[in-house]
């Protein structure tokens, strides 16, 4: 009898270990690991092909991501701002002085866009990238945002009244000014209310 109840416990404790699931780290790590390499081929994959049949992603890769790339190895001892500053120049320094000068809920009144992107000789807010300058309101917005912009030629006698400042560009603008400063600075923000 003594027999049988040995064999009865050595069975009991094989059933216990052939049941218990053994966890290898070492295995979870490796599935981790392949998966993610796989995911990282096919992101790879589609993005060669992207490059290669759509021709907005050949110019992101070779015109924008490179000459941004030569930015920061240019201007590396800048910071961040610094280096916005450097890239876009001009309007961007206008763009943050007026955010600097201004209450969030101003509404400001610039020269009309003919005039910011005319090509006079002292005008400096018209070299560079067009499209990035204080004459596109999406560009400007983005830098000023809650304040609105109201341009020159947009003028009425409606929005005439909302006007909290007008931005001196160039020396344009003293003429919407009641009480022009004596020394009249060629960019300045002046409020009006």
């Amino acid at each position: 009898m003594k027999k049988q109840k040995k064999t009865k416990k050595t069975r009991t404790s094989t059933k216990k270990s052939s049941n218990q699931k053994t966890s290898n780290p070492a295995k979870v790590i490796e599935a981790t690991w392949l998966r993610e390499i796989i995911c990282l081929a096919l992101i790879s994959l589609i993005a060669l092909v992207l490059y290669h049949k759509i021709p907005a992603y050949e110019w992101i890769v070779n015109t924008h991501i490179k000459n941004n790339l030569s930015y920061f190895k240019k201007y590396k001892t800048l910071t961040d701002k610094e280096r916005i500053t450097a890239k876009l120049g001009i309007n961007h320094q206008y763009a943050m002085y007026i955010k600097e000068q201004t209450q969030e809920d101003a509404v400001i009144l610039l020269p009309s866009k003919e005039t910011l992107l005319s090509s006079t000789t002292n005008n400096q807010f018209a070299s560079g990238n067009k499209s990035a300058t204080i004459a596109n309101r999406v560009w400007i917005s983005n830098f000023i945002y809650p304040r609105k912009v109201i341009y020159e030629n947009e003028l009425s006698d409606q929005n005439k009244t909302d006007i909290t400042h007008v931005g001196i560009v160039n020396g344009w603008g003293y003429q919407y000014v009641p009480s022009p400063p004596s020394n009249k600075p060629d960019n300045l923000i002046i409020a009006l209310k």
